[in-house]
């Protein structure tokens, strides 16, 4: 829908900017719609893509977001 539109323009200007912490919280913003939308794996995906995106880089909070929605 829309909201995947948006999402998916996030993530080319994020990648424009060279912005990996952006890349990575639109990932996980994304990751989130996903489990609420019912879709387990694509969250899954998603999640999984933003932490090797990020890497160590990310902050603590910012991993242990990833990994809670990884555990969804």
């Amino acid at each position: 829908g829309l909201a995947q539109r948006y999402f998916v323009q996030s993530l080319r200007l994020s990648q424009a900017a060279g912005d990996r912490g952006y890349g990575a919280y639109v990932l996980l913003t994304m990751s989130r719609q996903a489990v609420y939308l019912g879709h387990g794996r694509e969250a899954v995906q998603l999640a999984r893509v933003a932490q090797q995106g990020i890497g160590s880089a990310a902050p603590p909070l910012v991993q242990a977001l990833l990994h809670a929605v990884e555990a969804r």
